[in-house]
């Protein structure tokens, strides 16, 4: 229940992190604090991947040959084909 848990936390930071990414992008020129935050987030994503891995390794989910060549993140937590719009803030295309 503990692995569960932290895999739903961690994947809601996923898609928090995701979310303000694709704000970031959006913008035409943005400024000094823009970009730290963007290089901040990509670290951090960097690092709850690796603690996936990890939680999923200790409990012997690794073992298995993945299916995909999908990012770990897609093949851990969701659609590799969902859509956003450019132009609404947090919702997506169908």
């Amino acid at each position: 229940m503990p692995m569960q848990r932290n895999r739903m936390v961690l994947t809601h930071e996923l898609n928090a992190i995701e979310y303000w990414d694709n704000d970031y992008r959006l913008k035409e020129l943005p400024d000094a604090a823009d970009e730290t935050a963007f290089n901040a987030r990509q670290k951090r994503r960097e690092q709850i991947l690796q603690t996936l891995e990890d939680l999923l390794s200790a409990y012997g989910r690794t073992d298995q040959k993945p299916k995909s060549t999908l990012h770990p993140a897609d093949r851990l937590f969701g659609n590799p084909n969902k859509k956003y719009l450019t132009a609404g803030r947090g919702r997506r295309a169908d």
